[in-house]
């Protein structure tokens, strides 16, 4: 069988020869120069035509068909580009050479980047904000060094002991949890310890709001997160349900009354009527001092650094609360000692009676709506909006039981009105 370079020698074909494979194609040229003939194979390759000299006719025509496959899959596509295209195929190399990347490298990243902007905004835009976002050098802080310095920071300001131990308590969980930088702190990381932490979801979002604190504290503050949004933030909100306040009966407030008014420590009798018949919040409640709580002009005094708001208001003491304040003997000093909820609600459990959660201010809110009927009244007296006060206490009961409430009295006429409310 003889040789494609034999068949050629005695059947020599017209020349240019053009190799075709699909949409490329190659091109051989015979050239005879002053010692020999030789073959030219010429292709269009980046826009440009290239030249490759072969002593032989076989090296030439495989080096034809390997040139003209390329360009027909696409590997060398530029073969039949237009002059528009191979320009701006020039234009981009040539922009490319000042930052030392190859075009392949520079689309792959182009691509790469818009499918993660998924529409979001420009490739420019991402870009600049995240060149912003580290501008400066961020500061190294951990996690329970940013804790300790937002505590301490809000002890500064003045804010309320209470509010302080709120966000105190969680964040100190999450820094013992998260023993890292925290700029090493991932959202998916965050959300999946709140999870973890279990609750209601509300409980979960105040959670979530706390973190939001310490974010924008690390941030604006301590500079050890880059400008705009939060890891914190991104931490998914839970829907919460709409749930119904539980109050005490009055039949159950007037069971217990009698046995707490028998006490030696009149501090359970006191931690009743003060949450139920003033309204006072648990934590406003322990810390009430004596010399707050003024019977002679009828009122509680809660300072604004002692209130859940900030906001002071004076609570009025009415009949049926100043009657019970009256066989009280007069004290000085902080009204409850530490714990005084729990001794109260052990001392309900004894009596059969489950006083439900922040059930005293709850009972307050609902029964003094029910016998005024003014919730802008009820609102200033609980140091809650209007709008609150509206939502979960107006017409929950009725103004005959609203009115029983505030007729429980020590002595005999306790005892009529759990009858009455009973029956």
């Amino acid at each position: 069988m003889q040789s494609r370079a034999a068949c050629h020698a005695a059947e020599p074909p017209p020349y240019p020869r053009t190799v075709k494979r699909g949409g490329g194609k190659a091109t051989i040229y015979r050239v005879k120069n002053r010692s020999a003939v030789v073959y030219q194979v010429a292709a269009w390759i980046g826009g440009k035509r290239e030249r490759r000299t072969f002593a032989a006719y076989d090296d030439a025509w495989a080096h034809a068909e390997q040139q003209a496959s390329a360009i027909n899959t696409g590997r060398i596509a530029v073969g039949k580009m237009r002059d528009s295209d191979r320009d701006a195929f020039v234009h981009a190399e040539r922009l490319l050479k000042e930052i030392g990347t190859p075009l392949i490298d520079a689309v792959k990243s182009y691509v790469a980047a818009v499918k993660i902007l998924d529409g979001k905004g420009g490739l420019t835009e991402a870009a600049r904000e995240f060149a912003e976002r580290h501008a400066s050098k961020l500061v190294s802080v951990t996690v329970e060094k940013a804790v300790a310095a937002l505590i301490e920071s809000k002890k500064r300001d003045g804010l309320n002991a209470e509010y302080v131990n709120q966000l105190r308590r969680p964040l100190e969980r999450f820094a013992a949890a998260f023993r890292v930088q925290l700029a090493q702190v991932k959202a998916q990381t965050v959300q999946a310890w709140i999870r973890e932490q279990g609750g209601a979801p509300k409980s979960q979002n105040n959670l979530r709001a706390h973190l939001v604190t310490l974010g924008f504290f690390a941030r604006d503050i301590l500079s050890a997160l880059p400008p705009g949004g939060t890891e914190f933030e991104k931490v998914a909100k839970l829907r919460e349900t709409e749930k119904d306040i539980e109050i005490l009966p009055a039949a159950d407030m007037a069971k217990l009354l009698p046995p707490a008014a028998q006490l030696e420590n009149r501090e359970t009798l006191l931690w009743l009527i003060i949450g139920g018949f003033a309204g006072l919040r648990p934590n406003e409640a322990m810390r009430l001092d004596w010399n707050e709580i003024d019977t002679k002009r009828g009122y509680i005094r809660v300072r604004g650094g002692k209130s859940k708001t900030g906001a002071k208001r004076l609570v009025p003491i009415l009949p049926n609360l100043a009657a019970w304040l009256s066989a009280i003997a007069d004290a000085s000093g902080p009204v409850f000692t530490f714990n005084a909820n729990e001794r109260a609600q052990y001392f309900a459990r004894k009596q059969g009676v489950e006083i439900p959660f922040d059930g005293l201010r709850h009972s307050f809110g609902t029964f003094r709506v029910a016998a005024t009927g003014d919730v802008a009244r009820t609102a200033l007296e609980m140091g809650n909006s209007a709008r609150i006060i509206a939502k979960h206490y107006d017409a929950v009961v009725t103004p005959e039981e609203g009115r029983a409430w505030f007729g429980i009295l020590p002595g005999y006429r306790s005892n009529v009105v759990a009858m009455k409310v009973a029956a």
